[in-house]
Order: C-alpha cells, then sequence, then structure tokens
C-alpha cells in the first residue's frame, strides 16, 4: 500500500504538457475507476479537468516524494498521507518548488488502489 501511495504521490506532481496522455495514464495505473469520475480535492476538479488544464496553461512539473505515513487502516480501506516537493512551471508562472502534504483514500479493489486525493494544508 505505501509503494502505490509513493508511486501516486510521484506521478500526480510529474506531468508535461506535450506527454500528458501518458502521464495521465501511468496516475491512473494506481487509481479505482471511480477516482477520473469524481472531483478530486487536489486536483481542483476531475482527472479531465486537470489534464485539460496542464494543455491549456503548457504546465511542467516535476515531483519527489519526501515521506508517507499511514494515518489509519482496516482490511478494505486505508489514508495515507504523502509528502511531496513538486518543481512547477507553465507559460504563466515561472519555475518555483513547493512543498505539499497529500492525503490519499486507498482502498483494497482486487489490489489497493487510490480512490480520493485531497491537500489537507489547504482545507
Amino acid at each position: 500500500m505505501k509503494a502505490v501511495a509513493t508511486r501516486f504521490g510521484t506521478n500526480i506532481v510529474t506531468f508535461n504538457y506535450k506527454t500528458v496522455g501518458g502521464d495521465i495514464a501511468r496516475l491512473e495505473r494506481d487509481t479505482t475507476p471511480n477516482f477520473a469520475r469524481t472531483t478530486q480535492d487536489a486536483l481542483h476538479g476531475t482527472v479531465d479537468t486537470f489534464k485539460q488544464d496542464i494543455i491549456t496553461k503548457k504546465s511542467v512539473s516535476r515531483g519527489d516524494v519526501k515521506g508517507t505515513a499511514v494515518t489509519s487502516i482496516d482490511n478494505d480501506t486505508a489514508t495515507v498521507l504523502v509528502v511531496v516537493v513538486q518543481t512547477f512551471s507553465n507559460a504563466t508562472t515561472a519555475s518555483t518548488t513547493n512543498f505539499h502534504v497529500l492525503e490519499l483514500t486507498i482502498v483494497n479493489n482486487n489490489g489497493w488502489k487510490v480512490d480520493q486525493v485531497g491537500n489537507p494544508s489547504t482545507t
């Protein structure tokens, strides 16, 4: 489960408007079918909205997971905090590096998959 959280954390902050289709496909390998259809707080909308924003703004981002912490777990659901550092730029924003904490809801759906991603540091 922590491996899924780490991989997802890296993938959600690593994208390029020129390769966004593959970037999103890589992200979705670790998500439930529900993930793409549901508004995700950390994405400020759905996966489709996130993808369109990346393309429209010509965004490029690289990220690195600095740590994970399981805050709750049972047989079917876990909550994991993921600490990431992201270096981001787009057509209107110079390169900037930010620290984020993501809160993942991970469910056991024939293997652990991310169902929700929030950003508790902004709520």
